[in-house]
């Protein structure tokens, strides 16, 4: 095929010629594209593939040859809707990029790709697609011009493939030709209208193929449903990127998530294998709830944001201190980043109140806006919460998860009633939660583990109560710290104020005097 294709294309002055004679000088390499996909990805592009992704290609392939009464290879009935299932890290958007050099090589097409968020696809899939023709032979490489949200093929502005935000689907309509691929990254999360308009133009034209590809985030929606309903399922090609199709994702991290969370955590079906999974009648928080927070960028509603940091504080050992960072406006709350840390076990109350305060003051803390610092005062937490006091220069909550609620009728202790604000932001739809908050990937996947594992306690219908941190451990579950941290930004406790002088800091409300366990010793 190499052979083949550098007689076709050693000749410079090609890409001047008009779009039809180098379609005629394609032709060659065109049928061998379509025979053997896999050599051409290899040889031409110089790249190889997982098999999930050679079948995926297959299933596109098989489209034009099951018109054509020719043998299929996986895609028996040549669907033209394809929908692929798949875990965290197996190469979805190298997998798609792939397509798409492939789709335009063998066809004058037309390449729709949206996206819930047009920045997915410039940050990501556009630099996936830049990197395999990055590895391609240099007579590939003159084919095409890659811009912002656009790439051409051989200067011809009717071959091309165009980034188009999936938040407003009305950019889809209108988009006929005779070759045309439509492909929706994370499709969980994109608006449901979108589909409607993808289904017109599948009707028209010679070959028009619709592929969407996801994690299985949501249990509802046209993607579950492409898996899920009998009805719908059927008219798709259904592809689920299980662990033995892939060589990306690491075993010994799936078998670390399943060890820490459990296998039926929804978390470790939903990122390690690619399933869906049903949430738990007694789970807190929905993962569809935290995926649909994440937000790479908010708009401010107008108010004075207040800044609220959580402090975690353990003791050392594998609970980790973890200090959250959160702006409070009036309609909404948006978590900024969290820090995670291992203190040695004698110097963790005193280290954590320093990386607390450094933290305050890097974001901006103002003692007059209402600024303040909720610390988890239980235990080593009380050193961690005395030394913050001792500086009289924060606002300090002192937080203490099994004390008494605001109301007693409605929540079993203080910890039930800040997780119970924590779940109702989230089902509202008042949290966001900033791509920036994690360093890694591995940060997002402890955290919708941890989060997701918190859970009712069953039969506390009358009053609302969870599942204790030691139940959770004699289960085998991980201690949620990241969630705790987060649930301490509903904490409705009065603080005790700072005062930016040498006086001793005014401690507000009875109750909160009452609480306090000396951590000023």
């Amino acid at each position: 095929m190499v052979a083949v294709a550098e007689d076709i294309f050693d000749d410079d002055d090609l890409y001047e010629e008009e779009s039809d004679s180098v379609l005629e000088v394609f032709k060659d390499a065109i049928i061998q594209a379509k025979q053997n996909p896999e050599q051409f990805f290899k040889e031409i592009l110089g790249t190889e593939l997982d098999k999930w992704q050679i079948e995926l290609v297959q299933a596109v392939l098989d489209v034009e040859r099951f018109r054509n009464g020719e043998p299929t290879v996986c895609n028996h009935e040549g669907k033209d809707k394809i929908t692929v299932r798949a875990m965290h890290g197996p190469g979805k958007t190298f997998g798609i990029a792939g397509i798409m050099h492939l789709f335009n090589f063998i066809y004058q097409g037309r390449i729709i790709a949206t996206a819930p968020k047009e920045k997915q696809l410039i940050t990501r899939l556009w630099p996936a697609f830049r990197k395999i023709k990055s590895t391609a032979l240099p007579f590939y490489q003159n084919l095409t011009v890659v811009d912002t949200t656009k790439i051409t093929w051989v200067n011809n502005p009717d071959w091309v493939a165009l980034a188009e935000t999936a938040s407003q689907p009305e950019n889809l309509a209108g988009y006929h030709d005779d070759y045309m691929l439509f492909l929706v990254e994370e499709a969980s999360g994109v608006d449901e209208q979108l589909f409607p308009v993808i289904e017109g133009a599948l009707s028209t034209g010679k070959i028009v193929i619709f592929i969407m590809i996801s994690n299985p985030t949501k249990n509802t929606g046209t993607f579950y449903d492409s898996h899920n309903r009998d009805k719908v399922s059927k008219h798709y090609y259904k592809l689920h990127v299980s662990l033995d199709k892939t060589s990306r994702v690491s075993p010994l991290w799936v078998k670390q998530m399943e060890d820490k969370y459990g296998k039926d955590s929804p978390v470790v079906k939903v990122r390690c294998h690619g399933d869906f999974a049903e949430d738990d009648e007694n789970q807190l928080i929905a993962l569809s709830w935290i995926e649909r927070a994440r937000a790479d960028t908010f708009s401010e509603d107008g108010s004075l944001p207040r800044l609220r940091v959580t402090v975690d504080v353990a003791d050392g050992g594998t609970d980790e201190s973890v200090i959250t960072v959160a702006k409070m406006y009036d309609s909404f709350t948006v978590i900024q980043k969290k820090y995670r840390y291992n203190f040695p076990t004698a110097e963790s109350p005193i280290l954590c109140a320093e990386a607390a305060m450094q933290i305050a003051d890097d974001w901006g803390y103002v003692l007059s806006n209402g600024d303040d610092i909720v610390v988890d005062s239980l235990g080593v937490g009380s050193g961690t919460a005395g030394t913050i006091i001792k500086t009289h220069r924060y606002n300090v909550v002192i937080y203490k998860g099994g004390e008494a609620s605001d109301d007693a009728k409605e929540w079993r202790n203080r910890r039930t009633q800040s997780y119970m604000g924590l779940r109702d932001a989230y089902r509202d739809n008042t949290l966001l939660i900033l791509d920036t908050v994690w360093d890694t990937d591995e940060d997002w996947d402890d955290y919708l583990a941890q989060t997701c594992s918190i859970k009712s306690k069953p039969g506390a219908e009358r009053v609302e109560d969870l599942m204790t941190k030691d139940e959770m451990k004699r289960k085998g579950i991980k201690s949620p710290d990241m969630a705790d941290g987060d649930a301490m930004i509903f904490a409705t406790q009065q603080p005790v104020i700072g005062t930016n002088g040498p006086d001793e800091p005014e401690v507000v409300g009875e109750s909160v005097s009452a609480s306090y366990d000396g951590g000023l010793s």
